[in-house]
């Protein structure tokens, strides 16, 4: 196994820094097992990168993995172990290289570093032995369990990287590695699941035997301060009566407070400086102490604390509300009497108010845990796992230092009492039990490992012998094939059955090859003379191809695409009567022919060259200074050839001469532009029509205002009124005109390019020039526009389809005499299209023509021009990329109307 790698790639780079990334993480993120005991897999991904790439790039990444132990166990030891672990199992892989690496850990772990571990953790940290033999045997299992993953890993590795033989596995490793992963799988199921189930009982019945604790001292408890509250309660009844003076008072109470629990009795009122009365019967008079008062405006009876950690417990006088009677305790010592706790080894009971500790059970259970380590509150009923954060205690220790604690306030628990209770158990006893019954399982499990590893080693070994000797004997099979398979030296038979079928296999096998051979042989010079027979054949049809080559119009072409440039390896001959340039010039200088390309066609030629292998076939067109100076327009088809690997063999081709059909399209396009021309003629036409239409009621008036006027200036009857009247009237009919000639204007004035615009706002402008010519008309438009309807392309153009199916319809209701003529207009949208419905109550039109009216110079008025509906699909479908179409509405023998439908696409789609 060489110390580093001699071939290292960006991606053996980008797999070493991810295997790093999850090495530090596997460490540094341990899988719980037990208490404070985990399974640590970051060896895993180390192993990987000592398999792949040597034990140098193992190391390098081992160091800050191994490391991060130490933070997790606050000693170095594991780290110097998993390190030392590393670098004798690299010597021992490349010593034994038949060895596996599951098998080389766990001889390596039994006995030898288990003795080393055992030294480390038991001299050096002094751990107890159940702690000691419990990690050894866990750190003993983790390595196998790693160097067992890491193998699978590394194969799947190996085989993602590129330029890398193919990882091939051998047969004894199959029959190795697949019951040993099975008993690791089997052997981490069982531990983590049992280990996982055991831990969530312990918890569980940590938390119950709190809160069982919780509730003993409560009830105790809870007798002791009812006991308290009536004796002070008998105190009032005994010996406070109205008016009686404090002094009286102070005697009956020095004669009742022997049988209390009480140590003292405070008497106060307003006005009197006050008396004090102790547990011995003495009576004395005390100075007026503010302190020993209920707070201002919380006259309740109840319990306090004072600053001394004295219970005090006020009660107001049955019929003096100025007057109180104050008890007072010492809480620590009086506190076996107060309340009743476990005297249990694991158990501590502890009362704290504002921070301060008032009275605990016994001693701390931890001597490494801080106030700071426990949380500020914890809720009523949630029981915390407190571990001390002294950075000197590894993970055992930590484990072993902690304490599950359950705090409650008091008067949640129905003790009225000021304060928190905090009780706190230590797992100490039942980790020292699980530690001394996990060792023998630990132990057990890596016996097992072991027993597991040498048993499939062995069996592997077995197995692979006679699979050997088979591989062996196929290998041989070439140069054997000349004899026949009895005389071969074949293995002896083993007590498998699927062995004994394949060498059978093999055997018939063997003798049909050797049959094969035979007749191969015969086969053989039977086919070198068909091999001389069809060669000349082939030269006598490659001359007949090439004389038809030569003669055809187009130019069969062939080549290669390397750097974005093609070059021609084969051209027919017709290209020097297609081009003006001979074969040679194609195949030498490709680049400078193609610079014969017409200017403005050059950049989109060398786009589509570069595009060619992406495409795999297409298709351009272009134009071609021939040879003799003259320009022609040529059609080239390609087409990519694969090999039988798939990838990108060569280009194939076909140029052929499309000057003639080139010339006949620009005659099309001249003819579409008279068409077009002729279509404006005609809506001109119409619109001419339309404004005299719109002209005539305004003149009709501007001649009636004009003969008012020559009458009342013949009468005498022109005022200055009325001649302000009759020339604002006129301005208003003349103004009217000019608006009609402005919206004229506007529709003969065709966009130059297509922008996004309002079908609602278009659709609507259209109808409003409609509508103006049919004032005097009894036909009415009825509109139903949805808003903010935006699509992208000529709004002018379209003004001027949809007035030439608007002038339609008003034509066919006219000329079959409608009497409630109607127009409805509808703009609605379906997804990403707008769809615009022109729909009319004047008979449709006849089925036979339905499917003509869009034809050019088709029309079925005397004086049409059969161009307006063919222009109006032309500029739906080509300019507007959309559709036009026609139908009728009711029955197909007697339709009542027509119905024309516009589909565009909406802005942002590409229809």
């Amino acid at each position: 196994m060489a110390f580093w790698p001699t071939h290292f790639e960006r991606r053996d780079a980008l797999l070493t820094v991810v295997l790093a990334a999850l090495a530090v993480a596997g460490n540094y993120f341990p899988v719980p097992l037990m208490f404070g005991v985990d399974l640590l897999l970051g060896s895993i991904f180390i192993y990987v990168l000592l398999l792949q790439y040597g034990l140098g790039v193992a190391l390098l990444i081992a160091v800050p993995a191994y490391l991060t132990t130490w933070l997790i166990w606050n000693h170095p030891y594991s780290a110097i172990l998993l390190i030392l672990e590393l670098l004798v199992l690299a010597a021992l892989k490349a010593r034994y290289t038949r060895r596996e690496l599951p098998l080389l850990m766990a001889l390596l772990w039994v006995p030898w570093l288990a003795m080393l571990s055992l030294l480390f953790y038991r001299v050096t940290l002094d751990l107890p032995w159940p702690d000691t033999l419990l990690i050894t045997f866990k750190q003993g299992i983790n390595s196998i369990i790693n160097a067992t993953f890491a193998v699978a890993v590394s194969l799947g590795c190996a085989a993602m990287l590129p330029n890398r033989q193919k990882v091939m596995v051998r047969v004894h490793e199959v029959l190795f590695y697949l019951p040993s992963l099975l008993s690791v799988v089997a052997l981490i199921t069982i531990l983590f699941t049992v280990s996982q189930i055991q831990l969530t009982h312990l918890q569980q019945g940590f938390r119950q035997q709190l809160l069982q604790s919780r509730e003993l001292l409560t009830d105790q408890t809870e007798r002791n301060i009812t006991s308290l509250i009536n004796d002070v309660r008998g105190f009032n009844q005994r010996c406070v009566a109205a008016n009686q003076p404090l002094s009286a008072i102070a005697d009956c109470l020095s004669g009742v407070l022997a049988f209390s629990l009480w140590d003292q009795v405070f008497i106060s009122s307003s006005g009197d400086p006050g008396w004090q009365v102790d547990h011995d019967g003495v009576v004395s008079m005390v100075a007026e102490d503010v302190s020993l008062l209920p707070d201002q405006g919380t006259p309740e009876d109840g319990f306090r604390l004072d600053e001394l950690g004295r219970l005090v417990y006020f009660q107001q006088f049955p019929d003096n509300p100025d007057g109180w009677l104050i008890a007072q305790l010492d809480v620590s010592s009086r506190a076996s009497q107060l309340w009743v706790t476990e005297r249990s080894p694991s158990l501590r009971h502890s009362w704290w108010h504002d921070g301060q500790l008032i009275v605990a059970s016994r001693a701390p259970l931890s001597e490494r845990l801080n106030d700071q380590d426990y949380p500020n509150s914890t809720p009523s009923g949630d029981v915390m796992h407190v571990m001390p954060s002294d950075s000197q205690l590894n993970r055992v220790q930590q484990w072993a230092q902690s304490v599950y604690v359950l705090e409650s306030p008091l008067e949640s628990i129905g003790l009225p009492l000021p304060g928190t209770l905090r009780l706190e158990f230590s797992p100490r006893q039942e980790q020292l039990r699980l530690y001394q019954m996990y060792v023998i399982v630990l132990a057990s499990a890596l016996g097992f490992l072991l027993l597991a590893l040498l048993f499939s080693q062995s069996l592997a070994r077995w197995l692979e012998r006679p699979v050997n000797q088979l591989i062996g004997t196929a290998r041989a099979i070439p140069g054997r094939i000349n004899l026949p398979p009895d005389a071969w030296p074949w293995p002896a038979e083993r007590p498998i059955h699927e062995l004994n079928d394949l060498q059978s296999s093999l055997r018939e096998m063997s003798r049909l090859l050797h049959e094969q051979y035979r007749s191969d042989l015969d086969d053989r010079f039977k086919l070198e003379k068909q091999v001389v027979l069809r060669t000349r054949e082939l030269s006598q049809a490659r001359d007949y191809l090439g004389s038809i080559l030569a003669s055809m119009d187009g130019v069969l072409w062939s080549g290669e695409l390397k750097r974005s440039h093609l070059n021609i390896r084969l051209v027919s001959a017709s290209v020097l009567k297609l081009t003006g340039y001979p074969q040679e010039d194609w195949i030498r200088k490709p680049q400078i022919m193609l610079r014969e390309v017409v200017e403005e066609d050059q950049h989109r030629v060398r786009q589509e060259v570069r595009q060619m292998l992406k495409r795999r076939r297409g298709e351009l067109e272009f134009g071609f200074q021939h040879g003799d100076g003259s320009r022609c327009q040529l059609r080239v088809r390609y087409w990519v050839v694969y090999n039988t690997a798939g990838w990108p063999q060569r280009i194939d081709g076909l140029a052929t001469d499309i000057s003639a059909w080139h010339a006949a399209q620009q005659q099309i396009r001249q003819q579409e532009t008279m068409l077009n021309l002729q279509a404006r003629r005609a809506a001109m036409g119409d619109m001419v029509s339309n404004i005299a239409h719109q002209w005539r009621q305004p003149l009709n008036s501007l001649q009636l205002i004009h003969a008012n006027l020559r009458d009342a200036q013949d009468y005498g009857d022109l005022t200055p009124q009325f001649l302000s009247q009759s020339l604002d009237k006129s301005g208003e009919l003349i103004q009217r005109m000019n608006q009609t000639v402005r919206d004229f204007l506007n529709f003969f004035r065709p966009d130059r390019a297509a922008a996004p615009f309002d079908l609602g706002h278009c659709v609507a402008e259209a109808v409003r020039i409609m509508q103006a010519t049919l004032d005097d008309s009894p036909i009415r438009i009825d509109v139903e526009l949805r808003a903010d309807v935006r699509v992208s392309g000529f709004a002018n153009e379209l003004l001027q389809v949809l007035l030439v199916i608007l002038q339609n319809s008003r034509e066919a209701i006219e000329r079959r005499g409608v009497v409630d003529g109607l127009v409805r207009v509808e703009l609605v949208t379906d997804d990403d299209r707008a769809e615009i419905r022109v729909s009319d109550n004047g008979g449709g039109v006849p089925v036979d023509m339905l499917e003509r009216i869009f034809d050019p110079y088709f029309t079925t008025r005397a004086e049409g021009t059969g161009i307006g509906l063919y222009m109006a699909r032309s500029i739906v479908e080509i300019q507007m990329n959309g559709a036009l179409m026609a139908t009728n509405v009711g029955p197909e023998k007697a339709p009542a109307g027509a119905s024309f439908i516009i589909l565009l696409p909406l802005e942002g789609t590409d229809g």
